[in-house]
């Protein structure tokens, strides 16, 4: 298998030796991009609400929302998001 990129793909130059805009690979970064941007907003503003539910309820019924799957990730990773929104140093760009 392959993995060369077909010439057409490959060329970012023109005759005059000028880079021109690669139509698939402005594509291929505007949709990585897009999605990495909501990722990011999704696991910023979850940490957020996990920090907030955590503060609601406090230690003893924290621990009962990662029982019986009531939320789509187990306790660690949960504390790992919760550190994302603490640590001011992982949210800078």
């Amino acid at each position: 298998m392959s993995t060369e990129l077909p010439a057409e793909l490959n060329s970012t130059a023109t005759e005059t030796g000028l880079p021109q805009p690669d139509p698939a690979l402005e594509a291929w970064s505007r949709r990585i991009n897009q999605s990495h941007g909501r990722t990011a907003a999704s696991i910023v503003e979850t940490g957020r609400r996990l920090v907030q539910a955590k503060a609601e309820l406090g230690h003893g019924r924290w621990g009962l929302l990662f029982e019986r799957r009531r939320l789509r990730l187990g306790q660690r990773r949960a504390e790992m998001l919760r550190e994302i929104v603490r640590s001011p140093e992982l949210l800078r760009d």
